[in-house]
């Protein structure tokens, strides 16, 4: 599994569900760019009190990057991209924002996270 975590790992999370944990968007887009999705970050990440947030291109499609100070956001996050439909994917503590759900399931694949909505 791709990814960072604060413990070391293999980027699994401590609950055992496989979902990858990254401790920034730059290690996101970094993720992307190693599974051959490039992703070069519109600008540095930004703190919004709940969250590191960015932009990159991904498949010629905007996407928004967050890593969540709580998984727990990341994952209310998901809920509500499945209820509007919104093509979304999710990993213990991050989430990605997509327009389609061909670049969503690209994006799950390549940092082994879970699709949502869409």
């Amino acid at each position: 599994v791709v990814g960072a975590s604060a413990c070391g790992d293999d980027g699994g999370d401590a609950d055992g569900d496989g979902a990858s944990r990254y401790e920034s968007v730059t290690d996101l887009a970094d993720g992307l760019t190693e599974a051959g999705l490039t992703c070069t970050l519109e600008y540095e990440g930004l703190r919004d009190g709940a969250r590191e947030v960015s932009l990159c291109t991904v498949q010629d499609e905007l996407a928004e990057l967050s890593v969540w100070d709580d998984p727990a956001s990341a994952a209310s996050t998901a809920a509500r991209a499945d209820a509007e439909d919104d093509p979304l994917v999710a990993g213990e503590n991050w989430t990605i924002d997509v327009q389609s759900a061909k670049t969503a399931a690209a994006v799950a694949e390549a940092l082994g996270g879970r699709v949502h909505g869409g």
